[in-house]
């Protein structure tokens, strides 16, 4: 594995999925199929779009040999379908940089069969979650005095300014 192989699969496992599309699309045009497949799904839970785009068109059955999105799979609609789902939501919610921790229990790399899904990764249950309820009024006097400002503004209970950052 050359040099820059290395830094992408130990930037891709640390997390970033713009390594692990550019590692995958590296070892697709080495023929290294399995390998590519791994990667991708590694990219889909670091939160890379076009990862999951990638296994979605590669497990369609579409691709043929040659192609873009050509990993020598046999079909499989239902984990196409899966990718496409998550690809939709990487790419929409772009902007809050999703992760899928739980992809492993969504759509396992085969052989291993498909679990139940309900259609949502982890990530997307916590964000349209109902918000945690607001602490009572008891609890947030007794915190401001610990902190030693006042509830209703955050200012400091002796000068009325900006309590000073503690270091």
């Amino acid at each position: 594995m050359k040099i820059y192989e290395q830094l992408l699969s130990c930037a891709s496992a640390q997390g970033l999925g713009k390594a692990s599309v550019m590692l995958g699309i590296g070892l697709q045009r080495k023929n290294e199929y399995q390998q590519a497949l791994e990667v991708f799904h590694q990219g889909t839970k670091n939160g890379n779009d076009s990862s999951a785009r990638r296994l979605a068109n590669a497990f369609s059955g579409k691709p043929k040999e040659g192609e873009m999105y050509f990993l020598d799979l046999s079909e499989d609609q239902e984990r196409s379908k899966r990718y496409k789902i998550i690809e939709d939501y990487l790419s929409e919610k772009d902007y809050l940089q999703p992760k899928v921790p739980d992809l492993d229990e969504i759509v396992p790399l085969p052989p291993a069969p498909l679990p139940d899904w309900d259609g949502k990764i982890a990530f997307q249950r916590w964000f349209e979650g109902e918000a945690p309820p607001k602490p009572s009024e008891a609890l947030m006097f007794k915190l401001a005095n610990q902190a030693g400002v006042r509830v209703d503004n955050g200012l400091d209970l002796q000068t009325d300014l900006p309590k000073a950052v503690k270091k």
